[in-house]
């Protein structure tokens, strides 16, 4: 698609869907942290944006323009909404489960890099966070290419937060959700410039979290 966009057709996500009178594509691509679903006209360049603010994973659109669609966010897993101009949640499947949960709501700042970019990068509070004491940190990190954090649950930051570590995690290069210099920086280069993000990223965490122990810091991840 000739329009910016990170969609990628054949990934696992409904890809562009045509409407039913052949005017117009819908699709969800990233705006990080969000993954939103667009409709593009024909004939037009600017995609107007249906559902924002979620991270909508996969949708499904009616003959008269309704949209069924399931999302997240960074504090519960996947339900189903449904979209008619106006927006509402349709299932509760966890919310028993989430009932019983103390889960933590990561904070979102932006660092500028070695390079002077601005990347996202988020923090973590242990659960019981109390100021004055210091508390461990893990370093989430991923890979992808084209890899992405955003406004999703993900139950292993719970889970270690549940434990009292705090997590922080960023976006290096190579991510998804950006413009696409950014995403093709690390072709070539693995290990590298997204190491160098990954570094900048957790000098600026400790500095703006002094609650922060830096002598227990670890890191974990996963992908390439």
């Amino acid at each position: 698609m000739g329009i910016g966009s990170d969609l990628r057709v054949g990934s696992p996500n409904p890809g562009a869907v045509w409407s039913s009178d052949g005017t117009s594509i819908y699709f969800n691509t990233s705006d990080t942290p969000y993954l939103n679903v667009y409709k593009l006209k024909l004939g037009e360049k600017n995609p107007a944006v249906l559902v924002t603010d979620k991270t909508a994973e996969g949708f499904s659109v009616s003959d008269d323009g309704k949209i069924a669609f399931v999302a997240m966010n960074s504090t519960a897993p996947t339900e189903l909404y449904l979209y008619d101009g106006d927006e509402r949640k349709l299932s509760g499947f966890n919310d028993r489960v989430l009932a019983g949960l103390d889960l933590v709501e990561p904070e979102h700042f932006t660092f500028k890099n070695r390079l002077g970019r601005t990347v996202d990068g988020w923090v973590m509070k242990p659960v019981g966070w109390e100021s004055g004491n210091s508390y461990p940190c893990v370093l989430e990190m991923h890979g992808g290419p084209r890899g992405v954090y955003g406004d999703g649950i993900f139950q292993e930051f719970q889970l270690l937060t549940a434990e009292g570590y705090a997590v922080i995690y960023t976006n290096p290069r190579g991510s998804a959700g950006y413009e696409e210099p950014y995403t093709q920086a690390v072709m070539r280069h693995y290990g590298e410039v997204d190491t160098e993000d990954f570094l900048d990223f957790t000098d600026e965490a400790l500095k703006r979290y002094p609650w922060i122990d830096e002598s227990r810091l670890g890191l974990t991840g996963g992908s390439y």
